[in-house]
């Protein structure tokens, strides 16, 4: 009884400290291509990438802007989000922290960033 116990705790211990390790996901695209976007293409090309990957459950929510002060945008005009250089598009909101990032200069896609996190560190 007590070996099974033990083994329990093991297997909870491994578990918990692993999963957030296991699904930890940071990693950001300077050339090429990634998540169905790619590097130096125009900003409306990439809204309508992003506009066709949402249509298709890629993402659940489109946000315009950085970090807390980013807002929802409405896929039905891309009028703001042609306007801002920082675009967020959250995987799955029910996550603390599931979010592909596109960033541009001028008007062409620089940076695709994709940041997952389970849950929030002490």
């Amino acid at each position: 009884m007590i070996i099974t116990i033990a083994v329990a705790a093991l297997i909870s211990a491994v578990t918990i400290i692993g999963f957030p390790f296991y699904t930890y996901k940071d990693h950001k695209v300077d050339s090429g291509k990634a998540y169905g976007f790619v590097i130096g293409e125009s900003k409306l090309r990439t809204y309508e990438r992003a506009v066709e990957l949402y249509s298709k459950g890629k993402y659940e929510v489109f946000e315009v802007g950085r970090g807390s002060a980013a807002i929802p945008h409405d896929l039905e005009s891309p009028d703001d989000a042609l306007q801002s250089d920082h675009w967020q598009l959250v995987v799955d909101p029910d996550w603390w922290n599931n979010v592909i990032y596109l960033e541009f200069s001028g008007d062409s896609l620089t940076r695709i960033w994709r940041f997952r996190l389970c849950c929030e560190g002490p």
